[in-house]
């Protein structure tokens, strides 16, 4: 089993898989539906808000997103904040950012080995000489998503886009998973902002 610490992973599932909304799949599991639900519409345009998602679902569905990294302000893909909602207040689940304890139960199975994603070359080569397959060469590991890598610095830039509420929600979503595998998820200095959910 590979482990890496939670909130980098969630992160990375939304970049790789919602945020540009390039992944079709996706987007009409969690990224339209958070989208609708979530995107706060402007006062004056409230009463053309289906058509203005109808529109945006078709250019999605028919023509792809526009570019990667969408600059706008009302990104096609849903935002941060609008997938975390609809993660956290939703529940909509995914073996891409489900706790491990959810989906891999790891108190109820025995595996022999738990890597960490942040060690995975160091852990990997552990395996391979515990397995003597000392002759085998280990080529290390990439993980490249479509909007580039996401490292520490990376996650807290997106976390830093929630309020208290939805920090504390993941916090309290993953806490088994850190305590586990060892991770901090503390989201203290992240509570700058009021709860909004």
């Amino acid at each position: 089993m590979v482990v890496r610490h939670p909130f980098e992973r969630v992160v990375s599932a939304y970049r790789d898989k919602v945020q540009n909304a390039d992944k079709i799949q996706f987007y009409n599991v969690i990224g339209d539906f958070a989208k609708t639900k979530y995107r706060k519409i402007p006062e004056h345009m409230k009463d053309r808000k289906e058509a203005l998602v109808a529109a945006a679902n078709d250019v999605v569905r028919h023509h792809g997103p526009p570019n990667q990294g969408n600059p706008y302000e009302n990104p096609l893909g849903a935002t941060f904040k609008e997938f975390s909602k609809a993660v956290l207040l939703d529940k909509i689940w995914n073996e891409h950012w489900v706790s491990y304890e959810k989906f891999c139960a790891p108190c109820a199975m025995k595996y022999d080995v738990i890597a960490k994603f942040e060690t995975l070359d160091r852990d990997n080569m552990f395996v391979v000489k515990t397995a003597g397959l000392n002759q085998t060469k280990w080529a290390g590991h990439s993980n490249p998503t479509s909007s580039g890598g996401t490292g520490e610095e990376t996650w807290k830039y997106f976390f830093r886009q929630l309020d208290r509420g939805l920090l504390e929600l993941y916090r309290e979503m993953y806490k088994v998973d850190c305590q586990l595998f060892g991770y901090d998820c503390s989201v203290g200095e992240f509570h700058e902002g009021e709860m909004d959910i």
